[in-house]
């Protein structure tokens, strides 16, 4: 791989590493004048170039631990401890304009705030949200990532109490080289509820919006957002987190935290007050537009609600959708209402409650335990829904063209026998992603008899493959305090119980969830590999 020249009177071996190209494009094509060709890989630290897939895996196709609880841990295996985390998310941008390398994020809160009493929510402690950047690297020996601290808003005066919440990574349709991280605060630790910024029905919190990008570092984060949300319309700590969306930006709010505007889809309180509120502005705390949904006479399933953004092309009157489920006496329905480009509410889609198919996937449930949704590049709507009928768990998947065409599949036929309506046993959480090839589902379900405590699969193309992962995984840790009779399903954020939103780049598959040892060690795991 050199060029041979002759010169000054003796040989020159000049290195030509376009000479050397071993076709894979997780590897760094190099040239050594003593060695020859070298292919060095350019993966993330504990990922390694697989041949066969072509990209970049976990390496030996098992899932990483990057955060744990365990004390004794060895920071060569594992880049970060601490007390409890729980409630992660994951993200993913291009580091070029030409999307060949790219920055993989974890989120994580360092525990939970809320623990149950008496059967009721509380928030009771603080806990510091926290993202590592998982960045390509052209070494052998990799280096551990940095975790990010993410800071707190300026009137808590630094306060050890404050919570920082409910993380959500959203992409940014807009570009592809970053993605947006919307997170909840409050500070429980105040006695006055104006300082804590949350009353005692848990109402309140600081919306906080940070750019994540090829910049952001420790001490180097964008973010806004620090003062509290109007009580009229704040969300609700104590019930579900809202859903949230990110609307588009023009000029400085293109990329300003500031200025970007956001939509959240809250289910709350008693039969009407299903709604969205839009068009937040993250500098004064304000709330520009709130609407109820009145066509809704029913009261808030316990599951978490979602929008989905069909993109720059959509009709502004239809940019984004929010839906949730909804319980009117013992009946489950599926509720669905637009949101405008501009962030304001749009109609409800009435499809969602009138479409035979939609509607049988609710018939004769006796509970609804976990809603994910997302949309395909076709801009066809995919949503996923596990519910209880029969005895058993049933994971089905809801499609509706852009042309209005509707149908059901059922995912994990004939489905596994559960624990009647109890959402914290048998299949408990499904996250839903859209590739090229069709629809990847992934689910959770718990052992049986343990609601701690159970397996992943990933469900695609008909195949159905496990995790395995060196630590059982776990629903989120705030259940480990659900100590309720009779139990109730999944409230605050549990209904994906610890899975993240899985992210497909090709035919390579990454994930996030929580995970426990024997000792009750807990930790984060990401796995990437080919479903």
């Amino acid at each position: 791989c050199t060029l041979d020249i002759c010169a000054g009177g003796g040989c020159q071996h000049q290195a030509q590493a376009s000479a050397c190209n071993d076709g894979l494009p997780c590897t760094d094509n190099q040239c050594d004048v003593s060695k020859g060709c070298v292919f060095v890989d350019n993966c993330a630290w504990g990922h390694s170039c697989d041949a066969t897939a072509q990209a970049c895996l976990t390496i030996g196709n098992k899932a990483l631990e990057i955060v744990t609880s365990d004390p004794n841990y060895d920071p060569k295996l594992v880049p970060a401890m601490d007390t409890n985390p729980t409630n992660a998310a994951l993200g993913r941008h291009d580091l070029d304009a030409q999307g060949k390398t790219q920055r993989t994020w974890v989120v994580w809160q360092s525990q939970s705030c809320a623990t149950v009493v008496g059967g009721a929510w509380n928030i009771t402690q603080g806990a510091q949200l926290r993202a590592m950047a998982l960045d390509p690297q052209i070494a052998a020996v990799k280096a551990p990532p940095t975790t990010v601290n993410l800071p707190q808003a300026a009137l808590w005066n630094g306060s050890g109490t404050v919570c920082q919440a409910f993380p959500t990574v959203l992409k940014d349709p807009q570009s592809k080289e970053r993605v947006w991280l919307s997170w909840l605060e409050s500070d429980p630790g105040q006695s006055d509820p104006a300082k804590a910024c949350v009353s005692a029905g848990g109402k309140g919190g600081v919306l906080r919006l940070a750019r994540l990008d090829g910049k952001t570092a420790n001490g180097a984060v964008d973010v806004a957002g620090g003062v509290c949300l109007s009580a009229g319309n704040a969300p609700s700590y104590n019930a579900l987190p809202p859903a949230v969306g990110l609307l588009d930006g023009t000029g400085l709010a293109t990329t300003s935290p500031g200025l970007r505007g956001l939509s959240l889809l809250q289910v709350v309180g008693s039969p009407g007050t299903v709604g969205i509120t839009s068009g937040i502005n993250l500098l004064t705390g304000t709330v520009e537009a709130y609407t109820d949904g009145s066509s809704v006479n029913s009261s808030p399933a316990p599951i978490h609600p979602v929008i989905v953004d069909f993109g720059t092309g959509a009709l502004p009157a239809q940019r984004q959708l929010g839906l949730g489920v909804v319980l009117n006496k013992t009946v489950y329905s599926l509720f669905a209402a637009y949101i405008k480009a501009d962030g304001s509410p749009g109609a409800a889609d009435s499809w969602a409650t009138t479409d035979p198919a939609v509607t049988s996937v609710f018939t004769g449930a006796t509970a609804v335990c976990s809603l994910d949704a997302t949309v395909d590049d076709a801009g066809t709507l995919g949503v996923v829904v596990v519910t209880r009928k029969g005895g058993n768990d049933r994971v089905e998947l809801i499609t509706r063209t852009a042309g209005g065409a509707t149908a059901v599949s059922t995912v994990n036929a004939p489905g596994l026998a559960s624990q009647g309506p109890d959402c914290r046993l048998g299949v408990t959480g499904a996250r839903l992603t859209a590739t090229t090839a069709g629809w990847v589902t992934t689910t959770f379900a718990s052992n049986n008899g343990e609601a701690l405590k159970g397996s992943v699969q990933v469900y695609n193309a008909g195949k159905m493959t496990s995790f395995t992962v060196p630590k059982s995984p776990a629903a989120t840790t705030d259940n480990a305090n659900e100590n309720v009779n009779p139990p109730q399903p999944p409230t605050n954020a549990l209904a994906w119980r610890g899975l993240t939103q899985t992210l497909m780049t090709g035919s390579v598959m990454s994930a996030v969830l929580e995970v426990v040892s024997s000792a009750n060690a807990r930790g984060i795991v990401i796995w990437t590999r080919v479903p």
